[in-house]
């Protein structure tokens, strides 16, 4: 498989070697060191993978995730999100729904290099600890028409908003120099984005007998996101993202009860693509896995959940484990 290079690395390489090409190390001469570095970081794809981060914090279709990255910093990748998504009939049944959908989550990725310098100047090596975090919400809602006895078509219309956040160590013998210029542009800096977005949303439901239930869900997301503030322009993830998420699930019966209710299993395949966008230069990734589940035993006939997934994409694997709530 091809290693994936993380984008930031070169930029503040290159920001290093100017430094060190300066006789002398002035407040004026580092902050335009550190200015050139905020401008090669706005040369790179140095914030569009933040909005597939706050994706995840936000998730509203597949499972939490534990992904790990083969990229040259070691990328492993955390999210856990709690969906709401439900269809109320506000005209009658033959009229359209009123299709309405939530989540709030977390979301974090880990990375370390040996030495960000990857040899090139010994004298400022410097280990790398960095961890990029985010919290996230999305609220949206839109019409919802039946197109078939047993297929619907939800037109959607969302709003997210998102702190992100970055925290990060040095080692080695440069680790004050490279502080002193990465750290508020790189490393070790907050912001709060905004975003909005449409989507298209089919959802396929169909009872077969013996209480097997299968369920075939199609997304398309088109998401704007924008900076409201930032400690740097380097930060400002003014992008837009496109997503197709696909998910089918099977459901039966294991003909145990629990809580006085039955116990259901529940197997399921998901698949995300970033049409435009990435997570860490991860494009696409696809969900395999199983779960229990029980129904209508929570408010608003709400169920519960655990489930277990194996991940596999481009250039990553790893695994999901967790509970939800079904509505």
């Amino acid at each position: 498989m091809r290693t994936i290079r993380t984008p930031l690395y070169p930029a503040i390489i290159t920001a290093a070697a100017a430094l060190l090409a300066t006789p002398t190390t002035h407040a004026q001469t580092l902050n335009e060191i550190r200015a050139q570095l905020s401008d090669g970081l706005a040369d790179t794809e140095f914030t569009t993978t933040f909005s597939g981060l706050i994706l995840l914090s936000d998730e509203l279709e597949l499972t939490g995730t534990q992904l790990w990255i083969n990229d040259d910093s070691d990328t492993r990748i955390s999210a856990f999100s709690i969906p709401f998504a439900r269809s109320f009939p506000l005209f009658g049944q033959d009229a359209p729904h009123l299709y309405v959908e939530a989540a709030v989550g977390y979301a974090s990725a880990t990375q370390s290099f040996s030495d960000i310098y990857e040899g090139a100047a010994p004298a400022l090596a410097t280990g790398v600890e960095t961890k990029w975090s985010t919290l996230g919400a999305i609220v949206g809602a839109g019409p919802e028409f039946e197109i078939l006895p047993e297929l619907r078509l939800a037109l959607i219309a969302n709003a997210n908003l998102a702190y992100l956040e970055n925290r990060t160590t040095y080692s080695g013998p440069g680790r004050n120099v490279t502080a002193a210029i990465a750290d508020g542009v790189a490393f070790n800096w907050n912001a709060i984005s905004a975003g909005l977005g449409v989507a298209t949303r089919l959802d396929y439901n169909h009872a077969f007998e013996n209480d097997l239930e299968l369920r075939c869900r199609a997304r398309y997301d088109l998401r704007f996101t924008d900076t409201l503030t930032a400690d740097d322009p380097a930060q400002d993830v003014t992008n837009r993202i496109q997503i197709l998420t696909l998910r089918t699930d099977l459901t039966g019966p294991t003909g145990i009860d629990l809580l006085n209710q039955p116990l259901r299993w529940r197997t399921f395949v998901g698949y995300r693509n970033f049409i435009e966008g990435q997570l860490f230069g991860v494009t696409n990734y696809a969900q395999i896995g199983t779960g229990l589940e029980l129904r209508d035993i929570l408010p608003l006939n709400a169920g519960i959940s655990v489930t277990a997934a194996y991940l596999i994409g481009d250039n990553a694997q790893g695994y999901a484990l967790g509970a939800g709530l079904n509505f």
